[in-house]
Order: structure tokens, then C-alpha cells, then sequence
């Protein structure tokens, strides 16, 4: 049976070397983000209920400032190490290969520690919500952690290691943060905020190890003995930009919660983080398939084989949205059981959840539009659409969550949504050629190529 739909999907999308590459790298993708983010939402549930409303809506809250916060520590790196690493690697050029990779990390973590201090000052004298001095210090040291480990994430995925990319921050990191909770809560007789964010911060320091460790087993031998190169100036010009898109990128998906504690406070942002890390579960399967999408999309475009790019991005998209789809079945059948199991005050989340996962839906069946105009040197376009999709739902966050609570602020992040995919995707169709979206591969699907 399995067989028969690669041959299949074959016949549609072109070689069945594709289709196996996609679907042996999107399965093992897919099953570390269900594992892991099962696991995690697991721990969330528990951290709220363990936490309280009030409690669990600050650690919330912090670890998303801290999320925006790294973005500016990676420095546009993250993306830039996609991009550098598999040509050195193709011109066996250790030098430039052992240069970026610690390059890449000192200024990273450097940058986050700079930051974690600025943040700490902003939290203190603006106290956009309410919590003790060691709590924001802890939730601003997340920063450099965060960073470090998503530029050592990078790395590993670079060579195609996806499960050995991954595995570590989206299943080992909910694991640690569970054993640790559950050691402290032995401990100490019960769980404060701060006491979480201490648990999430010796998590991410296990990931971190482990992805140094592997790292340098990866690059051993002729790379470890290279004298390193550095080409600090080419690879900043590179990744300056791509901070920028994704410092706006993480704006439009963060500045929902971030409004919501500043304008309703702590309880209201922990029953609209269940909301969103319920929906959130949506777009794990595109997250699957971009994790093996993005050095492809970089090969298919260096040898400017546009109709291979059509068929592996159809393809992506195809397998992404039809499992994303019986997901969010799941997740409206469910909801009440599920948010229930944050709290029987988290049931007010429902509604919030069902229209950010017609959002995350929407972003889904776009395809990976983001993706494809940030690897074929399209980004500085694909900024303006971010930043004007950010400005936007930002100014709609403070004019509508006052008045309409988290309902409003679910409304104007599914919104945001669909106005910067819809966006994006005629940028990719009138650059590129290529149609990502759901529609266009369904019709490929149906109709056998000549």
C-alpha cells in the first residue's frame, strides 16, 4: 500500500527519489514535533494547573517576550547557516565551514546576554505586567539560551540531520522541564513562576550541551583540524536582512499575547496562551516539512530547476494541510476536554482556539511562502509584506483587545494570518513561478503530468 502511493504521488510530483526524500525526512520531522509537542503541551497543561491562572499567565508571558527578544540575538544567523553551510560543505571548504560555525555561536550568545540586560531594565521600569525581580531576571536570561540553542538547531539541520536537529529542543527540552518540575515540586512542596522559568532554563542548557557534543561529532576530522576563516562582513550583509523578516515575523505571532498581559493582565494572557498553544499543534506539520523543504528549496533553486521546486513544494504542502486537517477536526471535537484540562477557567479559551486554528489552517494550505522567498534571495520583498502585516495587527491589537478581550485578540492574529500568506503567495507566484498553495496541488494531484 505504501509503495503504491509513492508511485503515485510519483507519477504527479516527478522521481520517486523526491517523494521518498520528502516523506522519510517530513516523517521523521513529524513524528519529533507530535512526540515532542505532546509531551510539551502535557507539561503545559500541568504548569497551569500546578501554576494557577495568574502564575501560569506570567511564565507565559515571559518566555514569549523572550522569544522576541532572541530573534535579535540571532542576528538573521539562524537562516543565514541554511544558507552558507551546505555550499561550504559541497566545496569541501573547512575553512569557512569551522569559521562560521563558531562565529555563528560567540556572536549569538554574546548578543544574547546584551540583550537579556536591556530586557531586564525595559521589564523593570515599564512592568507591562506585574511580577517579582527574580522572576523578569530569569525570564530575560531565557534569551542567550533560547538563541544558542536555536543557532546550534540550525547547524545540525544544515547537514540533513533532522532527527538529530531536532529531536533535542522539541523532545528532550519538555522532557527535562518535566523531571525537573515534578523534582522540584518534590523539593520544595509546590511551583512558583519563577521556580518554572529556573526548570526551563536547566532544560535548555541540557539541549544545549547535547547539540555541542553532536556537533562536534559531526564535524570532526578534516573540519576540526581546518584553521578557521572568517567572512564576517558577507555573512552579516546576508543575515541582517533576514533578521529583520524575522523579527517581524515573530511580532505578528507574539504581539496577540503580549497585548493581551499588557491590557488584561497575567490571568487573561494564561487562558489566551492555552488558546494559542492548543492551536499552535495545527502547524507542526508544516513545520515537519520545512524542516527538510529548506535545503531542498535551496538546491532546486541554485540549479534553477523551477518545475522540481513546484513538485516539491506541491508535494510539502499536499502531505502538510491533509494531516494538519484531521488535526484540527480533532481539536474542534475536543476542545472542551482539552482546554478543561488546563483548568476549568481555561474553558474560555474555546472559542479564541477555533479561530486561531482556522488561522493556522490558512497559513498551512499557503504553503512554505516565507520559506521560499527568504532562500531564493527574495527577502528584502518579503520584509516589507512582514512589516506591514506586523504594523498592522499591532495597531489592531491595541485598539480591539480592549474592548473585546482575547476573542478580539484571536480574530486579529487569524486575520493577520491570512492578509500576510495571501500576501507572501502572490510574491511567490509572480518571482519565482511556483504555486505552494493547497489548491494548486491538488490539481496536480488530480491531473497526471505530461
Amino acid at each position: 500500500m505504501k509503495a503504491r502511493i509513492a508511485s503515485l504521488l510519483a507519477a504527479r510530483f516527478g522521481s520517486i527519489d523526491l517523494v521518498g526524500i520528502l516523506i522519510r525526512g517530513a516523517s521523521i520531522g513529524l513524528a519529533i514535533q507530535v512526540a515532542g509537542n505532546g509531551i510539551g503541551y502535557i507539561a503545559q497543561i500541568l504548569l497551569a494547573r500546578w501554576l494557577g491562572v495568574n502564575n501560569y499567565g506570567i511564565y507565559s508571558y515571559l518566555i514569549t517576550w523572550a522569544q522576541v527578544f532572541m530573534i535579535g540575538a540571532l542576528l538573521g544567523l539562524d537562516f543565514a547557516i541554511i544558507r552558507f553551510v551546505p555550499e561550504y560543505l559541497a566545496q569541501s571548504n573547512w575553512q569557512r565551514l569551522r569559521g562560521i560555525i563558531r562565529w555563528s555561536r560567540g556572536l549569538v550568545l554574546s548578543v544574547g546576554i546584551l540583550l537579556a540586560g536591556v530586557s531586564t531594565l525595559l521589564l523593570l521600569s515599564a512592568r507591562p505586567i506585574e511580577s517579582s525581580t527574580v522572576t523578569i531576571v530569569l525570564g530575560s536570561l531565557l534569551i542567550p539560551l533560547l538563541a544558542l540553542a536555536e543557532i546550534q538547531t540550525q547547524i545540525i539541520r544544515s547537514t540533513r540531520r533532522i532527527g538529530w536537529a531536532y529531536a533535542p529542543p522539541i523532545l528532550l527540552e519538555p522532557l527535562f522541564l518535566l523531571g525537573l518540575v515534578f523534582l522540584f515540586l518534590w523539593w520544595l512542596g509546590g511551583l512558583a513562576d519563577y521556580i518554572s522559568l529556573a526548570a526551563l532554563m536547566l532544560s535548555l542548557g541540557g539541549v544545549i550541551v547535547l547539540q555541542a557534543l553532536k556537533i562536534r561529532q559531526i564535524f570532526s576530522g578534516a573540519v576540526r583540524d581546518a584553521s578557521p576563516e572568517y567572512d564576517a562582513g558577507g555573512w552579516l550583509r546576508v543575515s541582517f536582512p533576514l533578521m529583520l523578516n524575522s523579527a517581524c515575523s515573530i511580532i505578528m505571532l507574539r504581539v496577540d499575547t503580549l497585548a493581551v498581559g499588557y491590557f488584561l493582565g497575567s490571568g487573561e494572557v494564561g487562558i489566551y496562551s492555552a488558546a494559542v498553544k492548543t492551536a499552535t499543534i495545527i502547524g507542526i506539520t508544516l513545520g515537519a516539512v520545512n524542516m527538510i523543504a529548506g535545503p531542498m528549496i535551496s538546491m532546486y533553486y541554485t540549479r534553477r530547476d523551477m518545475a522540481g521546486l513546484q513538485d516539491m513544494v506541491s508535494l510539502a504542502t499536499l502531505g502538510a494541510f491533509g494531516v494538519s486537517l484531521i488535526i484540527a477536526l480533532g481539536l474542534f471535537v475536543f476542545s472542551g476536554p482539552l482546554l478543561g484540562a488546563f483548568g476549568p477557567e481555561f474553558l474560555r479559551a474555546r472559542y479564541p482556539m477555533m479561530i486561531l486554528i482556522v488561522g493556522q489552517l490558512v497559513n498551512v494550505g499557503s504553503g512554505s511562502v516565507g520559506l521560499l522567498m527568504v532562500l531564493t534571495g527574495h527577502e528584502r520583498e518579503s520584509l516589507k509584506v512582514l512589516g506591514w502585516t506586523a504594523l498592522l495587527i499591532s495597531v489592531a491589537c491595541c485598539l480591539i483587545i480592549p474592548k473585546f478581550g482575547i476573542l478580539g485578540a484571536a480574530v486579529v492574529s487569524a486575520l493577520g494570518f491570512c492578509l500576510w500568506n495571501f500576501w507572501i503567495y502572490g510574491l511567490v507566484v509572480k518571482n519565482l513561478g511556483v504555486r505552494p498553495s493547497i489548491f494548486f496541488a491538488f490539481r496536480q494531484l488530480l491531473f497526471k503530468k505530461e
